[in-house]
Protein backbone atom coordinates (compact mmCIF):
# COMPACT_ATOMS: atom_id res chain seq x y z
CA UNK A 1 0.00 0.00 0.00
CA UNK A 2 2.94 2.55 1.01
CA UNK A 3 3.96 1.59 -2.36
CA UNK A 4 1.36 2.47 -4.39
CA UNK A 5 1.02 6.17 -2.25
CA UNK A 6 4.19 7.18 -3.43
CA UNK A 7 3.63 5.87 -7.10
CA UNK A 8 0.50 7.77 -6.78
CA UNK A 9 2.00 10.80 -5.41
CA UNK A 10 5.04 10.63 -7.67
CA UNK A 11 2.57 10.58 -10.71
CA UNK A 12 1.28 13.72 -9.52
CA UNK A 13 4.36 15.54 -8.99
CA UNK A 14 5.31 14.59 -12.54
CA UNK A 15 1.83 15.45 -14.18
CA UNK A 16 1.95 18.74 -11.70
CA UNK A 17 5.64 19.10 -13.33
CA UNK A 18 5.03 18.62 -17.08
CA UNK A 19 2.14 20.75 -17.36
CA UNK A 20 4.84 23.92 -16.38
CA UNK A 21 6.00 25.84 -19.37
CA UNK A 22 9.55 25.21 -20.40
CA UNK A 23 11.24 28.90 -18.81
CA UNK A 24 9.38 28.24 -15.98
CA UNK A 25 10.19 24.54 -15.52
CA UNK A 26 14.51 25.39 -16.45
CA UNK A 27 13.71 28.31 -13.44
CA UNK A 28 12.62 25.84 -10.76
CA UNK A 29 14.95 23.23 -11.78
CA UNK A 30 18.06 25.74 -10.78
CA UNK A 31 16.01 26.56 -7.62
CA UNK A 32 16.01 23.53 -7.05
CA UNK A 33 19.82 22.62 -7.48
CA UNK A 34 20.77 25.78 -5.69
CA UNK A 35 18.82 24.87 -2.91
CA UNK A 36 19.91 21.13 -2.71
CA UNK A 37 23.50 22.99 -2.95
CA UNK A 38 22.99 25.47 -0.28
CA UNK A 39 21.50 22.69 2.59
CA UNK A 40 24.67 20.31 1.43
CA UNK A 41 27.13 22.78 2.21
CA UNK A 42 25.28 23.90 5.51
CA UNK A 43 24.77 20.20 6.43
CA UNK A 44 28.57 19.05 5.45
CA UNK A 45 27.23 16.03 4.35
CA UNK A 46 28.08 14.29 0.94
CA UNK A 47 26.35 12.15 -1.65
CA UNK A 48 29.38 9.85 -1.30
CA UNK A 49 28.62 9.43 2.29
CA UNK A 50 24.74 8.99 1.63
CA UNK A 51 25.82 6.09 -0.86
CA UNK A 52 27.79 4.25 2.28
CA UNK A 53 24.42 4.71 4.01
CA UNK A 54 22.00 3.60 1.81
CA UNK A 55 24.23 0.62 0.70
CA UNK A 56 24.65 -0.72 4.41
CA UNK A 57 20.83 -0.48 4.54
CA UNK A 58 19.66 -2.13 1.36
CA UNK A 59 23.18 -4.86 0.88
CA UNK A 60 23.00 -3.74 -2.71
CA UNK A 61 25.62 -1.44 -5.17
CA UNK A 62 24.50 2.27 -5.41
CA UNK A 63 23.74 3.22 -9.16
CA UNK A 64 22.95 6.49 -9.02
CA UNK A 65 21.46 9.37 -6.68
CA UNK A 66 19.75 12.67 -6.48
CA UNK A 67 19.50 15.23 -4.03
CA UNK A 68 16.06 16.15 -3.51
CA UNK A 69 14.30 19.18 -1.83
CA UNK A 70 11.08 18.97 -0.24
CA UNK A 71 9.75 21.52 1.72
CA UNK A 72 12.68 23.41 1.90
CA UNK A 73 14.01 19.82 3.40
CA UNK A 74 16.96 17.98 1.35
CA UNK A 75 17.17 14.59 1.27
CA UNK A 76 19.36 12.28 -0.91
CA UNK A 77 17.73 9.81 -3.08
CA UNK A 78 19.98 6.65 -3.65
CA UNK A 79 19.04 4.36 -6.21
CA UNK A 80 20.53 0.86 -5.14
CA UNK A 81 20.27 -2.56 -6.87
CA UNK A 82 19.70 -5.39 -4.68
CA UNK A 83 18.23 -8.84 -4.65
CA UNK A 84 17.67 -8.59 -8.18
CA UNK A 85 15.54 -4.89 -7.20
CA UNK A 86 15.85 -1.52 -7.65
CA UNK A 87 15.42 0.46 -3.98
CA UNK A 88 15.49 4.44 -3.29
CA UNK A 89 16.62 4.91 -0.60
CA UNK A 90 16.31 8.58 0.90
CA UNK A 91 19.22 10.13 3.49
CA UNK A 92 18.70 12.32 5.83
CA UNK A 93 22.01 14.08 5.33
CA UNK A 94 21.30 16.60 9.15
CA UNK A 95 21.29 12.94 10.61
CA UNK A 96 23.01 11.05 8.18
CA UNK A 97 20.64 7.93 8.42
CA UNK A 98 18.41 6.25 5.72
CA UNK A 99 14.74 5.95 5.76
CA UNK A 100 12.45 3.50 5.02
CA UNK A 101 13.35 2.22 1.10
CA UNK A 102 11.07 1.32 -1.50
CA UNK A 103 11.15 -0.66 -4.66
CA UNK A 104 11.49 2.20 -7.54
CA UNK A 105 13.19 3.05 -10.50
CA UNK A 106 14.78 6.23 -11.48
CA UNK A 107 13.32 7.66 -14.85
CA UNK A 108 16.80 8.08 -16.40
CA UNK A 109 17.83 4.29 -15.65
CA UNK A 110 16.07 0.85 -16.38
CA UNK A 111 16.20 -1.61 -13.88
CA UNK A 112 18.22 -4.09 -16.54
CA UNK A 113 20.67 -0.87 -16.80
CA UNK A 114 21.13 -1.25 -12.75
CA UNK A 115 22.18 -4.80 -12.78
CA UNK A 116 24.54 -4.58 -15.57
CA UNK A 117 26.24 -1.52 -13.95
CA UNK A 118 26.26 -3.21 -10.61
CA UNK A 119 28.01 -6.62 -12.42
CA UNK A 120 30.62 -4.21 -14.67
CA UNK A 121 31.50 -2.14 -11.31
CA UNK A 122 31.72 -5.46 -9.46
CA UNK A 123 34.02 -6.47 -12.34
CA UNK A 124 36.32 -3.27 -12.49
CA UNK A 125 36.28 -2.29 -8.72
CA UNK A 126 34.92 1.17 -9.93
CA UNK A 127 32.31 2.69 -7.56
CA UNK A 128 29.69 5.19 -7.73
CA UNK A 129 31.52 6.62 -4.46
CA UNK A 130 35.13 6.57 -6.02
CA UNK A 131 33.47 8.47 -9.06
CA UNK A 132 32.12 11.23 -7.13
CA UNK A 133 34.88 11.61 -5.03
CA UNK A 134 36.98 11.64 -8.71
CA UNK A 135 34.42 14.42 -9.62
CA UNK A 136 34.85 16.24 -6.93
CA UNK A 137 38.22 16.65 -6.69
CA UNK A 138 38.70 17.11 -10.74
CA UNK A 139 36.11 19.98 -10.73
CA UNK A 140 36.71 21.42 -6.94
CA UNK A 141 32.86 21.51 -6.61
CA UNK A 142 30.04 18.92 -4.75
CA UNK A 143 28.11 16.15 -6.68
CA UNK A 144 24.33 16.68 -6.74
CA UNK A 145 23.62 13.98 -8.78
CA UNK A 146 25.64 10.94 -10.53
CA UNK A 147 24.07 8.09 -12.56
CA UNK A 148 25.45 4.93 -14.35
CA UNK A 149 25.14 3.98 -18.25
CA UNK A 150 25.96 0.50 -19.89
CA UNK A 151 26.40 0.84 -23.64
CA UNK A 152 27.56 -2.02 -25.79
CA UNK A 153 29.20 -3.51 -22.60
CA UNK A 154 30.74 -0.70 -21.80
CA UNK A 155 30.21 1.55 -18.01
CA UNK A 156 30.03 5.29 -17.92
CA UNK A 157 29.50 7.13 -14.61
CA UNK A 158 28.17 10.74 -15.38
CA UNK A 159 28.18 13.13 -12.35
CA UNK A 160 26.97 16.68 -12.15
CA UNK A 161 29.17 19.09 -10.03
CA UNK A 162 27.90 22.40 -8.63
CA UNK A 163 31.49 24.30 -9.02
CA UNK A 164 31.16 28.65 -7.66
CA UNK A 165 27.18 28.45 -8.67
CA UNK A 166 27.78 26.81 -12.15
CA UNK A 167 26.76 23.06 -13.00
CA UNK A 168 29.72 21.08 -14.63
CA UNK A 169 29.10 17.53 -15.65
CA UNK A 170 31.96 15.01 -15.63
CA UNK A 171 31.84 11.62 -17.03
CA UNK A 172 33.90 8.99 -16.08
CA UNK A 173 35.21 5.37 -17.51
CA UNK A 174 33.64 3.01 -15.56
CA UNK A 175 36.54 0.50 -15.96
CA UNK A 176 39.39 2.96 -15.58
CA UNK A 177 37.68 5.33 -13.22
CA UNK A 178 39.58 7.99 -14.69
CA UNK A 179 37.79 11.37 -16.54
CA UNK A 180 36.71 11.12 -20.01
CA UNK A 181 35.35 14.13 -20.57
CA UNK A 182 33.83 17.48 -18.30
CA UNK A 183 31.69 20.21 -19.92
CA UNK A 184 29.94 23.38 -18.61
CA UNK A 185 26.46 22.94 -18.81
CA UNK A 186 22.96 24.40 -17.69
CA UNK A 187 21.84 21.05 -16.70
CA UNK A 188 20.67 20.35 -13.59
CA UNK A 189 18.71 17.42 -11.69
CA UNK A 190 15.65 17.73 -12.16
CA UNK A 191 13.46 16.12 -8.74
CA UNK A 192 13.23 12.59 -9.29
CA UNK A 193 9.98 11.26 -10.43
Amino acid sequence: MKQMIRWIGTAGVVAAVTAVPGRVLADRFMQHWERSLKSLEETKFTQAKAIEVAEAQTKGKAVSTHNVVLKNTLAIWVHCYADDKCLIVPVDPKSGKAAESWVGVPADLSCSTAAEATKLMAESKASLTKAIETAEAHTKGKAFSSKTDVKDGALTITIGCGVEGKAKVVTIDGKTGQVTKTEDSNYVSPPPP
